[in-house]
C-alpha cells in the first residue's frame, strides 16, 4: 500500500482531491494545523488519517518511513492582511522543511502546487517561487521526481469566499444590484477543479514511468479568456440582472494583464483538460449550495 502525505487537505482543492483517491491502494495522511476545520472531509474520517503539524513533521516521517508521495497544497495567499513573514512561513519555510525531510527519507514523488503568476506580483507569488527555486536546486543530487504545478484560475462549486470566482458567482445568484469590478481587460485562464484533480491523479499514476528530476508544469485550460467575457458569461448563465460595474475599482498594484498556461509540457505527459469553460460554469452552478 502506498503512503501519501497531503498538506492543505482540509481546504477546497485538497478535500476534493482526497475524495477522488483510491483508498484501497493508498494510505492517506492529512498534515494540518490543530485548529484547521475538517468539515470538508466529513464522512471520510475512517478512510484518512490526520496529523497535526504542531507535533513536528520529523515525528510523522519517523513513524511512516515508507512514504512514497508528498502532495503539497497548503497555501497562504495573504488575502487576510497577514504579515509578509506569515506568508513566507507558510509558503516557503513549511514546504522547505517538508521537502528536506522528504529528501532524507528518499520520498520518490513530490507534487507542489505553485502559481502561474510572476514572482514580483506580491508576497504570495514571491514566496511560492522561492520554494520552487530551492527545490529545483536541491533535487539535483537525489532520485526524487518533483512536479511543480503552475496552476491558473481553477474554480468550482462552493470554493472559499475569498476567491474572485466565488464572489462573482455568489453575487450573480443572489441577484445583487451590482458588483464593482476593474476594467476587466485582464486575460486569464479559467478551468474547472475537476480537471485539476484529474491532472494531479494522472501525474501520480505516470510518475513511476518517468525519470528522476524537476518537472515544471503549467496547468490550466490553455485558453486566453478576457476577464470581462468571463464575468459576462457567468451573469448570462445565472440569469442575473446584476450590474457588472466595470471600471469601478482600479487595477491592483503590479496587476498581471496576461496569465495563460502553456500546456505543452503537461500534454507530453499525457494529460489534457476536458471541460470547456461553458460546461465548467454549468457544472459549478448545478452543484452550488446556498
Amino acid at each position: 500500500m502506498s503512503i501519501i502525505f497531503i498538506t492543505g487537505g482540509t481546504g477546497y482543492l485538497g478535500s476534493n482531491l482526497i475524495k477522488s483517491l483510491n483508498y484501497e491502494r493508498n494510505d492517506i495522511w492529512v498534515i494540518k494545523r490543530s485548529i484547521s476545520a475538517t468539515n470538508r472531509l466529513d464522512g471520510y474520517e475512517s478512510k484518512i488519517n490526520y496529523f497535526n503539524i504542531e507535533e513536528g513533521l520529523s515525528k510523522l516521517f519517523e513513524s511512516k518511513k515508507e512514504v512514497e508521495t508528498i502532495i503539497h497544497l497548503a497555501t497562504n495567499h495573504g488575502r487576510n492582511n497577514e504579515k509578509e513573514e506569515e506568508v513566507y512561513r507558510v509558503n516557503f519555510d513549511f514546504p522547505k522543511e517538508l521537502f528536506d525531510l522528504s529528501l532524507s527519507c528518499n520520498v520518490s514523488t513530490f507534487i507542489n502546487a505553485d502559481t502561474g503568476l510572476p514572482p514580483d506580483f506580491n508576497a504570495y507569488t514571491s514566496s511560492k517561487k522561492k520554494f520552487k527555486n530551492y527545490a529545483k536546486k536541491e533535487i539535483k543530487e537525489s532520485n526524487m521526481k518533483f512536479f511543480n504545478l503552475e496552476i491558473e484560475n481553477f474554480f468550482g462549486p462552493n470554493d472559499s469566499e475569498g476567491q474572485f470566482t466565488t464572489q462573482l458567482i455568489s453575487s450573480c445568484l443572489k441577484d445583487l444590484d451590482k458588483i464593482d469590478l476593474s476594467s476587466g481587460n485582464q486575460i486569464r485562464d479559467f478551468f474547472h477543479i475537476q480537471d485539476l484533480i484529474e491532472c494531479i491523479n494522472h501525474i501520480m499514476k505516470c510518475s513511476t514511468k518517468l525519470d528522476k528530476g524537476f518537472y515544471n508544469l503549467p496547468v490550466g485550460s490553455g485558453e486566453a479568456i478576457p476577464l470581462k467575457f468571463f464575468c459576462s458569461l457567468v451573469k448570462k448563465k445565472t440569469g442575473s440582472k446584476i450590474k457588472l460595474n466595470f471600471g469601478a475599482i482600479p487595477y491592483r498594484e503590479n496587476e498581471v494583464m496576461n496569465s495563460v498556461a502553456d500546456l505543452s509540457d503537461i500534454k507530453r505527459l499525457g494529460w489534457t483538460p476536458r471541460i470547456s469553460l461553458s460546461k465548467a460554469i454549468d457544472m459549478t452552478l448545478k452543484d452550488w449550495k446556498f
